[in-house]
């Protein structure tokens, strides 16, 4: 005698089982990190090359002897002499290192189908903290990334006088000897915005 049987099955039930399974949850964690590791570090080059290209990093980074090509002094001085940073100091570096290890990737849980990770990236306001009396103004106790987005007043008496200061690039001067204001830009508030608009970037 031949027969058959016939089975149904709930197909959503089935693969409601398959995804929480326990192998499905861990191979998707595979698949899912190594797409997500490639985003982060894609997003994080871009930061740090939109850093390193930006006329403010340039110009701090050639020191005292610079000229002032990001424009914010109207080139009656340069950033690295205008902030009081030390002679021989190196702001960037140490600003450039500190940012490198305020990143931090790491898995976060699996709900609904969904792999989600943890990423952290540096916070403007402690950033700012970092630098404050450790390069440059200390007198004022602003820092200078601070500065920078908001302008400084002063530099009208900011005199340009080669060897002198504590960078060797200038002097302050009793009597103001220009009539130029401090030019504003957006500095590490946009950089983190884009790096966090890359991330989230479908």
């Amino acid at each position: 005698m031949n027969f058959s049987v016939k089975v149904s099955y709930d197909k959503s039930a089935i693969l409601e089982k398959i995804t929480k399974s326990r192998a499905f949850v861990e191979k998707g964690w595979a698949v899912a990190e190594k797409i997500a590791i490639k985003k982060y570090n894609l997003s994080k080059r871009l930061f740090f090359k939109e850093f390193t290209s930006h006329s403010v990093t340039k110009e701090i980074n050639r020191g005292a002897g610079a000229s002032n090509t990001s424009g914010l002094l109207g080139g009656e001085a340069n950033l690295f002499s205008f902030f009081g940073f030390d002679e021989g100091a190196d702001p960037i570096d140490d600003l450039e290192n500190y940012l490198q290890q305020s990143f931090h990737f790491r898995r976060g849980g699996y709900r609904n189908k969904q792999w989600t990770f943890r990423i952290q990236s540096p916070d403007k306001e402690t950033t700012e903290k970092h630098v404050v009396g450790k390069f440059g103004l200390d007198y004022t106790g602003e820092s200078w990334l601070e500065g920078v987005e908001k302008g400084y007043s002063g530099l009208q008496y900011y005199l340009r006088f080669r060897g002198k200061g504590r960078s060797g690039g200038g002097i302050q001067s009793r009597v103001a000897v220009n009539e130029v204001t401090f030019k504003t830009t957006k500095y590490l508030s946009e950089m983190l915005a884009n790096f966090r608009k890359n991330i989230e970037e479908k």
